[in-house]
């Protein structure tokens, strides 16, 4: 699996932690590496809910309501981790 790293984060590290603050050469060097367009996965939880008759689930980031839980949200398109269960007042 391809792992990718933050570019402009990688140069603050370098300038912080090793003292080197002229990296115009890395930076060169580093613009000769492939690039991705990559895209943070976002994570959520289903929570389990009863705001509807028919939708058992909530997503923790969009709010979006589905019946069956799945890896993915189909509203904000988060990757799902684990279920809460939500208490309902």
């Amino acid at each position: 699996m391809a792992r990718y790293i933050d570019a402009d984060q990688c140069d603050e590290i370098i300038e912080k932690e090793l003292g080197i603050y002229d990296t115009t050469e890395l930076k060169e060097m580093l613009s000769y590496f492939p690039t991705a367009d990559v895209q943070e996965v976002k994570h959520g939880e289903w929570i389990k809910t009863e705001r509807s008759e028919y939708y058992n689930w909530e997503c923790s980031l969009c709010n979006g309501l589905v019946e069956f839980r799945s890896d993915y949200c189909p509203e904000c398109g988060a990757k799902m981790v684990e279920e809460k269960v939500k208490e309902n007042n």
